[in-house]
């Protein structure tokens, strides 16, 4: 874990040295060094790159909470933030499920917030 970790860390400043944030391209341009460098085999070198790839921030419920129908309130570097949201009726029936973490992931220009943890109500 602590190899995978540690490339992870390595690809993400290599990506944005290389401009890309796209796994293929790394995939090309630095996969044998990152076996090389962390012992990772090629299936964990492929997934420590897409890890890198990700772009997502990891919440709890202590950093992210639903908010009224339409808004989520996330923790920020200057306090918590409500954020409108757009979330779909089979989602919205369901909202009440959900418990755990939720991932923050960054598309061009879009943030998604995929929670991934269903079972009982928020605490």
């Amino acid at each position: 874990m602590e190899h995978f970790n540690q490339a992870c860390s390595w690809i993400a400043r290599r990506a944005v040295c290389e401009r890309t944030d796209n796994p293929i391209q790394l995939q090309h341009l630095i996969s044998g060094e990152i076996r090389e460098r962390f012992e990772l085999n090629p299936q964990m070198t492929m997934r420590a790159i897409s890890t890198a790839c990700e772009g997502a921030v990891t919440s709890d419920q202590r950093i992210l909470s639903w908010k009224a129908p339409d808004g989520v309130s996330l923790l920020t570097l200057n306090g918590p933030q409500v954020v409108l949201s757009r979330i779909g009726g089979y989602q919205k029936a369901r909202r009440d499920r959900i418990r755990g973490q939720a991932d923050l992931i960054l598309h061009p220009n879009l943030f998604s917030l995929y929670a991934t943890r269903p079972g009982g109500p928020c605490r």
